[in-house]
């Protein structure tokens, strides 16, 4: 046919196990998932309305448009623990009201990837790599969970604190940064949670996080809170880190 739509008038989820190829329009509608967990081909243009989820466990290979759209109380998600590849002349598109969660990979297209909306690496805890330059834009919030101090060598599933890391450039134009203790784990002096690796070049903050300000304080293993600081000189001189 010449559209294809997900729960336009029901709700309504598709998922594929096998080989999805799309050659036109493909639109999923509020509060509807598209769920892969093999491989998607997308040559045209793949809609996701308010309230709709991708869920990818698998492979999406984008040439043509992955869009989402969004209002403000109805906030699309993007899950991903797979691979998003948009290297060859595709495009992924957020809006301010998506939220990009999961431990997979995301390859930009060559002009890099914006996120404008909320950046939860993982899945309590775990990290996220974006392959290419990334922008976190003044509306962004970056969320951050820490559960310890090991990322056992940058394993993005078995890490015990959340990390984003990228090997291109980022550009941080403001935005926030939200920072949580969870699993009943509390700080100790002199610990450092690398959040992200990065191998380009690094430009700008978090608002109202220049270097060596305090994100907050958190519970201790000492009985009293303690400031937990921020750094973007860290790691081989331009990675992020938080540390005691």
């Amino acid at each position: 046919g010449k559209y294809f739509y997900v729960g336009k008038d029901q709700m309504g989820n598709i998922g594929n196990w096998g080989q999805l190829q799309n050659g036109t329009q493909f639109t999923v509608f509020n509060s509807n998932e598209l769920m892969n967990s093999g491989s998607v081909n997308n040559y045209s243009e793949i809609l996701l309305r308010d309230g709709s989820a991708l869920t990818n466990y698998g492979y999406i290979f984008n040439t043509g448009f992955i869009t989402f759209t969004g209002a403000r109380y109805s906030a699309s998600e993007l899950c991903n623990t797979g691979t998003i590849d948009n290297s060859h002349g595709g495009k992924l598109e957020l809006s301010p009201y998506t939220k990009v969660v999961g431990n997979g990979k995301i390859i930009p297209d060559a002009n890099g990837l914006d996120l404008p909306g909320i950046v939860a690496p993982g899945t309590s805890a775990g990290g996220m790599l974006i392959d290419g330059d990334l922008r976190l834009s003044e509306s962004s919030t970056k969320q951050i969970e820490l559960a310890g101090d090991d990322d056992f060598n940058r394993d993005r599933f078995n890490t015990e604190h959340d990390f984003l890391d990228v090997t291109g450039d980022l550009i941080i134009n403001g935005g926030s940064l939200e920072v949580s203790l969870i699993n009943d784990f509390k700080l100790n002096q002199n610990q450092e949670f690398i959040i992200t690796k990065l191998d380009g070049e690094l430009t700008g903050h978090y608002d109202g996080l220049k270097e060596g300000v305090s994100v907050g304080r958190f519970e201790s293993i000492h009985g009293y809170t303690i400031d937990l600081h921020i750094s973007y000189m860290a790691g081989d001189g331009n990675d992020i880190s938080l540390y005691t």
